[in-house]
């Protein structure tokens, strides 16, 4: 963490370990998203006019990803919420962004193959 403005991380808080973007504005690269800093953020740009802006964060192996929480400002406050469920994660809630989808999340076995796959569980999703 650069400037000491850390978020304190949840119990079994499954951090990303790496972190890709469709375009950058500035400064704000993809991994600033996933440092833990709230003095740092990535700021994601579409790459070309008409098309969608995406934000993607990789693991260290297949996870049960049950939440998704967007922090925004120097607090560390949750501003957006996704819960996720082995149909996927739904529409957020938590700001005007989520209304007409405008925000959602995909989450993936990218990379994976059947023998590792984890038993299906209601209560998450497996990316």
């Amino acid at each position: 963490v650069s400037y000491g403005a850390e978020r304190e991380r949840f119990p079994d808080e499954i951090t990303p370990t790496s972190a890709v973007q469709s375009g950058t504005i500035g400064n704000d690269v993809a991994s600033n998203g996933i440092d833990g800093d709230q003095e740092t953020r990535a700021a994601v740009n579409p790459v070309s006019s008409g098309s969608l802006s995406w934000y993607k964060v990789k693991f260290d192996g297949l996870k049960c990803i049950d939440k998704v929480k967007w922090f925004w400002g120097y607090t560390g406050s949750t501003v957006v919420n996704w819960d996720c469920s082995v149909s996927g994660c739904g529409k957020c809630t938590g700001d005007s962004l989520c209304n007409g989808g405008r925000l959602t999340v995909t989450v993936s076995t990218e990379g994976a193959t059947k023998y590792y796959l984890p038993t299906t569980s209601s209560d998450c999703a497996s990316g």
